[in-house]
């Protein structure tokens, strides 16, 4: 096997990052609406329920927790597709929708003390004790993010794979998503002071945009892992 690494893969990969990290935000926004009953401020790499919404620390609780739920579910969709039994294009699928959930940047924020899982079951302890939480959030997101990870070691073609792509794709994404989506894209709409109801529709027509390369480019992200044969 031998890893198809082309400049249309990369594209769709990040297509399909930038995309996770939306619904992932746009989870977080829905529960917001769903529980408060109005639309709270949204940026590309951020939301919050609205002003004059009144809401329970349970309620803000499952707010926080639906954006990591949703990277949790799509890790393990990712695992599944793993499986050895499936095809390549599968496995190949699997892959990159487990580096694009960003697993790494999940793990240093609990680690840190800090991330959505941890600051939704601080709401729910408000009592407890910062450091166990902290802890027992941490254990959560390395029971999630590593079974993943490491099965998408053994999946990748040995050297091409594990020794390039596993390190590359694990750690790069995450600063790209940090430096276009939360400096660049949502520093210019903070800059440019942007009225709310226009910062929705510019998120959504990144979200859109981001859709749309990932659709033109999906059949890419199935064909990471090639059955050919390395030449001798």
């Amino acid at each position: 096997m031998k890893l198809k690494l082309t400049l249309l893969y990369v594209v769709s990969f990040l297509a399909l990052t930038f995309f996770v990290h939306e619904i992932h935000d746009w989870a977080h926004t829905l529960a917001a609406r769903i529980i408060s009953g109005c639309w709270g401020p949204r940026g590309f790499d951020s939301w919050s329920f609205g002003a004059e919404s009144s809401v329970s620390t349970g309620q803000r609780m499952l707010a926080d927790l639906a954006g990591p739920l949703i990277n949790f579910i799509l890790l393990w969709v990712g695992w599944h597709k793993m499986d050895e039994n499936n095809t390549l294009s599968e496995q190949s699928l699997g892959c990159s929708l487990v580096f694009a959930t960003l697993p790494l940047s999940m793990l240093v924020a609990a680690a840190s003390g800090g991330g959505d899982l941890t600051a939704g079951i601080r709401l729910l302890f408000p009592h407890g004790n910062h450091r166990v939480i902290s802890l027992v959030c941490l254990l959560i997101v390395v029971i999630a993010c590593i079974p993943p990870l490491i099965k998408a070691f053994v999946v990748l073609p040995w050297w091409q794979g594990r020794l390039f792509f596993y390190p590359a794709f694990l750690v790069l994404p995450g600063f790209l998503d940090r430096w276009l989506v939360g400096k660049v894209l949502n520093g210019w709409l903070i800059k440019a002071n942007t009225p709310e109801d226009k910062a929705y529709w510019w998120v959504i027509a990144w979200t859109i945009f981001n859709l749309v390369i990932l659709l033109l480019t999906y059949r890419k992200l199935k064909q990471l892992i090639s059955d050919e044969e390395l030449p001798l």
